[in-house]
Parts: C-alpha cells; sequence; structure tokens
C-alpha cells in the first residue's frame, strides 16, 4: 500500500487553518474592529491517548480573520479593558518563549 503524502500535507495544513492563527511578538491588536469574540475548547491528543481540552478564545475581525486568543491573554486584555478610565484603542501583545512555555501580556497603546 502506497501512502498519498500529498493528501497528508493537504491534511496538515487544513488542521493547522482549523485552529487559528495566533497572535505573534508584538502584534497591535486594534479594539475597535473585533467583531465578535468567540469561545471554544482547543482539543490535543496526549501521548497516552487520551483528550486534552485547552479553553481559547477566538477575535473576529472585519474579513472573515481570526486570531486565536489563550485564555491568560483574554483576560489581560479584559482586565485593561474593563479598568481603564480611557479605553485604549489598541493593544499591543507580547509573546515570550515557546511551546509549552509561552507566555503572553498585553499592554495597553
Amino acid at each position: 500500500m502506497s501512502i498519498d503524502w500529498d493528501s497528508q500535507t493537504r491534511r496538515i495544513k487544513e488542521i493547522k487553518d482549523s485552529r487559528g492563527l495566533r497572535p505573534k511578538d508584538r502584534d497591535i491588536l486594534e479594539m475597535g474592529n473585533i467583531l465578535e469574540i468567540k469561545d471554544f475548547d482547543d482539543e490535543y491528543e496526549r501521548k497516552d491517548g487520551t483528550i486534552r481540552k485547552v479553553p481559547r478564545f477566538k477575535y473576529v475581525f472585519p474579513e472573515g480573520k481570526e486570531l486565536v486568543i489563550p485564555v491568560t491573554l483574554h483576560e489581560k486584555i479584559t482586565l485593561i479593558m474593563n479598568e481603564a478610565s480611557v479605553k485604549p484603542k489598541q493593544i499591543r501583545v507580547i509573546v515570550s518563549g515557546e511551546g509549552k512555555k509561552t507566555k503572553y501580556d498585553a499592554l495597553a497603546l
């Protein structure tokens, strides 16, 4: 039996696309452009075969662009938006580390 590697490549792209874009270091979020915030569970299969569900948020922007936002970053952005006397129009995302050790921070501009 022959493996169709082209279909495997397409499948990997489909999986990555379905998970959405993640914010990158120094990305600037235009807060006034967020049309909707959706919450969902991102599922990962562990080495032992069990499924791990991780809560995430999607910020929906015009033209169908969606950014997947981890809960910790969403909490920081929500805190900034609720506590600011003047609502910031932009928030800069700070990303450090990688993989399981990725940390997110938010800075009002």
